[in-house]
């Protein structure tokens, strides 16, 4: 019987593992479940946002990348100018005429903050000590550093500073003129260096950059801080010199060289002397980072390390015996009149900022054929840079300036230009014709009033109209006391010139005397809004305001009597404006907008 009752603990043991193995088979399968379950509500749950984020990404963000904005420096990068030599009027008036090309009036970049240059003249240092301090994988990736990316979202998500845009980025940036700090721009930035990558070759991308990016004391472009920091061409270039323009880009109000070479100290708000690093300590890390990435041995590093820089800081603009030395063109005005409207043009057309617009210009080798006449440029020329002989002298001091614009008045083409008085030797400088705002004074009535009356129907030239004034202010000039009475003085508004008043005057003599008092009826008559609307709707006047407010919290506005009936705008108008508004009287009241240009070819 013992023998019958004996355990088998061989099958016992099964069985007992037989148990476990389903308890943990159970469990295994309990917590797969789960895991399976949320790796099935992970996946759905990044399906929808990946779908949302692309929803939105195709929605609300413009990835597009327009190659028209990065422009690439070549032999036939330089932009012309042209008139029209027409052999009759009629063939002015059809357009029917001979391109003929302005002298020495190409536009390289030369003439402004920046000079365009290739990548065959940028020295192997210059490149190699901005792809060490701005973008070290550069050379790797496809417009986005993934690393440096995932890094700053990092910080940004932490309360941490930014960065990690690459040099491609940058560019976009500063082409664009997109640095609000969002994450919308951010990704849309992203996207489209990803873009512009596919588009351009690094070698495209590194000029572009070098040629657009900012070096502080108005030098946009390496070319142009070169000249001005060292007074030699790029191509010149010591490895101390490009370590310190490289070491200008992450802050030039910092970091130029003319005003902080040296580490230097300021005073934050609570007080305190804060010390911020200049140029010096800066260019030496761009040294030994370049040494690090090893395009540069540690003997060349020891040698560029604490040495000082030869600074000349040289302007172009200094005088025109040094700006042609260095063999920059000085634009003529009607050359810096056609950049302007074309420059503006542009941005309304594309959508781009000036930046961009303007380096299309510069570096976009087009052919712009304008209406100008040389022979009567070369007579406004003659009398404004002889201005000693032929306008007269207020003595010593500062004398009076002076702007002209001739145009055809049946086609508003702008034949010539003179943007101020004597010798031009500045580029892009103040332009009184087409750029600068003034008050019109009372040449502003036939426009204003008169014109948009008898188009009306309120007035004909034999109209006649109270010349007296419209109200009286009153001023206490003397308070009252014992012994006297108040005192009162009681001036008319609007005063003539001379202070007389003549009653009822006929339209056409108060034309021709430029009567105050009944412009400023007629106006009323004509209501400041009809008369407003006809200046900035029918002729253009973009420059009058239709409501500004200061940061005083003052609203400015030219819909006002005296802003449109005796000339006395907030900000002022235009000459351009003016002129080409007059034209309608000789055209029978039909008004055209001014041409600068009449057609602009690019290299297709």
């Amino acid at each position: 019987m013992g023998s019958n009752n004996r355990v088998n603990w061989g099958l016992e043991v099964l069985r007992v593992l037989g148990v476990i193995g389903k308890i943990l088979f159970r469990i295994f399968s309990y917590f797969m479940n789960i895991l399976l379950t949320v790796l099935l509500i992970g996946l759905i749950t990044g399906i929808i946002v990946c779908t949302a984020f692309a929803i939105y990404i195709n929605t609300y963000l413009d990835l597009t990348v327009d190659p028209d904005q990065f422009v690439t420096v070549n032999q036939d990068s330089t932009t012309r100018i042209y008139y029209m030599e027409y052999e009759t009027q009629e063939d002015r008036l059809n357009r029917n005429g001979t391109k003929v090309e302005i002298e020495n009036q190409r536009l390289t970049g030369a003439g402004g903050g920046s000079i365009a240059v290739p990548y065959s003249q940028l020295p192997e240092n210059l490149i190699n000590a901005f792809m060490a301090i701005e973008d070290k994988r550069f050379q790797q990736h496809n417009g986005v550093d993934w690393v440096t990316t995932a890094k700053s979202v990092f910080k940004f998500v932490f309360g941490g500073a930014g960065g990690g845009s690459t040099i491609t980025q940058q560019l976009i940036k500063n082409v664009t003129g997109e640095d609000e700090v969002t994450i919308q721009r951010k990704v849309q930035e992203i996207f489209r260096a990803l873009n512009l990558e596919k588009q351009r070759s690094k070698e495209e991308i590194m000029e572009m950059y070098l040629n657009v990016i900012y070096f502080g004391n108005n030098c946009d472009g390496v070319q142009a801080a070169s000249n001005f920091y060292f007074g030699k061409d790029v191509s010149q270039l010591s490895l101390v010199e490009c370590a310190s323009l490289a070491a200008i880009v992450k802050n030039p109000s910092q970091y130029n060289p003319k005003s902080h070479d040296k580490d230097y100290y300021v005073t934050n708000s609570k007080g305190e002397q804060v010390l911020k690093e200049g140029n010096h300590t800066r260019r030496n890390d761009v040294i030994w980072v370049m040494q690090e990435e090893g395009y540069i041995t540690q003997t060349e590093a020891e040698e560029a390390y604490d040495t000082e820089l030869n600074l000349v800081c040289f302007d172009n603009n200094d005088d025109e015996e040094a700006v042609v030395e260095e063999g920059v063109t000085i634009y003529s005005w009607y050359t810096e009149a056609v950049y302007n409207q074309l420059k503006n043009d542009l941005m309304e057309e594309y959508g781009i900022t000036a930046k961009a617009a303007s380096n299309m210009i510069f570096y976009g080798g087009l052919e712009i054929v304008t209406p100008m006449d040389p022979k009567a440029q070369a007579i406004v020329d003659e009398v404004y840079q002889n201005d000693m002989e032929y306008f007269p002298t207020t003595g010593s001091g500062l004398q009076p300036q002076s702007a002209i614009v001739i145009c055809d008045p049946y086609t508003c083409d702008v034949l010539a230009v003179s943007g101020g008085r004597g010798t031009k030797n500045l580029n892009l400088g103040t332009e009184r014709a087409t750029q600068s705002v003034r008050p019109p004074g009372s040449s502003i009535k036939p426009l204003s009033v008169y014109a948009p009356a008898i188009d009306a129907g309120l007035i004909t030239y034999g109209s006649v109209i109270d010349d007296t004034p419209l109200y009286f202010n009153s001023d206490v000039v003397a308070e009252a006391t014992e012994t006297t009475e108040e005192v009162v003085v009681y001036t008319p508004y609007p005063q003539n010139y001379p202070v007389v008043y003549r009653g009822l005057t006929t339209i056409n003599s108060a034309v021709t005397r430029s009567v105050n008092t009944v412009a400023m009826k007629v106006l009323q008559m004509l209501t400041v809004d009809a008369s407003f609307d006809f200046m900035k709707n029918d002729l253009c006047f973009d420059s009058l305001i239709e409501s500004v407010t200061k940061s005083n919290g003052e609203i400015l506005t030219d819909r006002g009597l005296a802003a449109l009936a005796l000339g006395q705008p907030n900000y002022g108008v235009t000459l351009l404006e003016m002129t080409s508004a007059y034209t309608m009287f000789q055209n029978n009241g039909v008004y055209n907008e001014p041409n600068l240009y009449l057609y602009v070819e690019d290299a297709n």
